[in-house]
């Protein structure tokens, strides 16, 4: 991984395959740890309940996860995923 260091998503993607690309650990560690950071920075304290809720998010296209952290409340948020 450090011989691409300095190339950039599109860059990998083209290289790769961008599909390719997203199976990665590496991609996913990185998404799942936005989505998280962007949890905490919104709502200061993730509680267990919306600790329930980062699988969901990160199964969601980038784009709606991003709209459901940004644009609702911690309850909805919950709400949304809770069975």
């Amino acid at each position: 991984m450090y011989k691409f260091g300095n190339l950039t998503v599109q860059e990998l993607g083209a290289m790769f395959g961008l599909s390719e690309l997203k199976k990665t650990r590496v991609y996913q560690e990185g998404r799942d740890e936005t989505i998280v950071a962007l949890l905490q920075r919104r709502f200061n304290i993730i509680d267990p309940a919306l600790q329930s809720t980062v699988p969901k998010l990160v199964a969601l296209p980038l784009s709606q996860a991003l709209d459901l952290i940004l644009e609702r409340s911690q309850e909805e948020i919950v709400d949304r995923f809770s069975p």
